[in-house]
């Protein structure tokens, strides 16, 4: 199987491309740069005579050269190449292609070089040959050319990932994801809409994104690759299994990642995938760190959990999560926001530009459910965030230094790093 539970992943940490740039134009292919391919050919000559004679434009440097759907579905057959295999129409009837003497043929160890882009037939899905050993000279995909094309319906196919989900019995769900056109990064970025994003706000319409079945035209890219490397996000999963919450993540409350310095949201629940597409501003734990009293008595600085961060929703209470705290009383350990008579239905989308009217509605929020146990001093309150997020020394107290050495990051630094992490 290749994407083990792929719905499921969607529910618990799916890796979403965080929109930070605009979208890039796509633009024709051109002038690529076509690497040698490490795999040998099962035709044994010298490198100096590797290519054909007559025929180069079939078999040149030791590659086969694939202009059609019929050559590819030779690939593994053991039949000969032919002078005419390019030409429509004309597969298998020219003459035998040879070099140094030898018959070359579409062998499962020979390698291959995709001239031009070819359309696949849905209704006789090609796939490589069990057993293949050969390789596909391939030029790096470039990070602008498109994945989906939504004027002709028709989704690209760069590696051999991709081509399996098309064939797996499982294909009518799985998602079409903006990193899919990456071998390694297979599985990873944003889930892709027809019109760009969800028709409406509804569950119904978020969840109508492109999938993998057969209801699109494919097209083999002339970059498709057969190599299938170590996925990222199976490297970045792979203690899920064992830890349930955290689900592979550092701590629990990481609500993003970097891989190859692009930032990836993480989704822990489905009131996230509920908001992709919609430009909601993304969460993490957040604490109110305050001064209060306890009947009457001073208590000094104080931190009350308010929100347990994006991907972990369904968490109550700080001692659920693991993180090392202090300055946190017994009676206020729960997430405020989460404790509400009526309990919020949508994440926190908190807006990051306008620090008073946020910090305005968190003491709300915690006066209102907190004022028979404790009283809030107003003066210096302040929303704050984990210190050393994203690591495994995550913690969280409410000291401060005037060396800047804080137990906890300052809503400053949460507003720089968070404001442009937007579903």
């Amino acid at each position: 199987m290749i994407r083990k539970n792929k719905l499921i992943h969607l529910i618990a940490w799916v890796l979403i491309l965080t929109i930070i740039t605009s979208t890039l134009p796509v633009y024709a292919q051109s002038n690529k740069n076509i690497q040698n391919a490490e795999n040998t050919t099962s035709n044994t000559v010298e490198e100096s005579e590797l290519t054909s004679e007559k025929y180069p434009d079939l078999y040149e440097d030791g590659y086969i050269k694939i202009y059609n759907l019929q050559q590819l579905n030779a690939i593994g057959s053991k039949k000969t190449v032919t002078s005419k295999d390019k030409l429509k129409n004309g597969f298998g009837i020219g003459e035998d292609v040879v070099c140094a003497g030898n018959k070359i043929t579409y062998s499962l160890d020979a390698k291959y070089m995709l001239m031009n882009d070819i359309l696949l037939d849905n209704d006789n899905m090609w796939t490589l040959p069990e057993y293949f050993t050969g390789s596909f000279s391939s030029a790096n995909v470039r990070e602008n050319e498109q994945i989906y094309d939504e004027k002709s319906n028709t989704v690209y196919i760069y590696n051999n990932y991709q081509l399996k989900t098309i064939c797996s019995p499982n294909s009518d769900n799985e998602p079409i994801m903006t990193g899919d056109k990456y071998a390694s990064n297979f599985g990873m970025g944003q889930l892709i809409y027809k019109n760009g994003k969800p028709i409406d706000d509804s569950h119904e319409a978020s969840q109508d994104y492109l999938k993998y079945d057969k209801q699109h035209k494919y097209v083999l890219s002339c970059t498709f690759t057969a190599a299938m490397p170590n996925l990222k996000s199976e490297q970045l999963m792979q203690k899920a299994t064992n830890e349930d919450q955290k689900g592979g993540r550092a701590h629990v409350g990481q609500v993003y990642t970097k891989v190859d310095g692009k930032d990836y949201i993480l989704i822990g629940n489905e009131l996230q995938l509920r908001e992709i597409g919609k430009n909601t501003q993304v969460a993490p734990m957040l604490f109110l760190r305050t001064q209060f009293k306890i009947l009457g008595i001073p208590a000094g600085d104080k931190l009350i959990p308010y929100y347990p961060g994006d991907a972990d929703f369904n968490l109550k209470n700080i001692d659920e999560t693991g993180i090392n705290y202090s300055d946190i009383e017994e009676s206020t350990r729960k997430f405020q926001y989460l404790d509400q008579n009526t309990k919020p239905t949508k994440l926190m989308n908190p807006d990051w530009g306008n620090p008073k009217g946020l910090l305005d509605a968190v003491v709300g929020v915690v006066g209102g459910l907190l004022g028979g146990v404790v009283d809030l001093l107003f003066g210096g309150q302040e929303i704050v965030g984990l210190k050393n997020e994203g690591t495994a020394d995550v913690s969280i107290s409410s000291s401060k230094s005037l060396l800047g050495k804080n137990g906890y990051k300052s809503f400053n630094e949460l507003e720089k790093e968070y404001k442009n992490l937007k579903y």
